[in-house]
């Protein structure tokens, strides 16, 4: 399908961790000048520290939250205890 050259100019795209380019469909409606790159989404948890420290919870309660499953981090986060 990619192949086709109207279909690949409006398709959107977005890179992996590993940085390869995938090609997504193309958006619903044809607007000119949208954006067709998108950041690849963040891990589930991944902003999670940092999250809470910019609500102003200390390294402590948030190593807290996470201790007591109130808030998710990435298996391989370090927490702060």
């Amino acid at each position: 399908m990619h192949s086709l050259d109207e279909v690949r100019r409006k398709s959107t795209r977005t890179r992996l961790p590993d940085g390869k380019t995938i090609h997504m469909q193309p958006m619903a409606v044809d607007i000119d000048g949208t954006a067709q790159d998108y950041a690849f989404p963040p891990r589930y948890g991944e902003h999670t520290l940092s999250i809470l420290h910019e609500a102003g919870y200390s390294d402590a309660e948030a190593a807290a939250l996470v201790a007591n499953g109130d808030a998710a981090t990435r298996h391989d986060q370090a927490v702060e205890k």
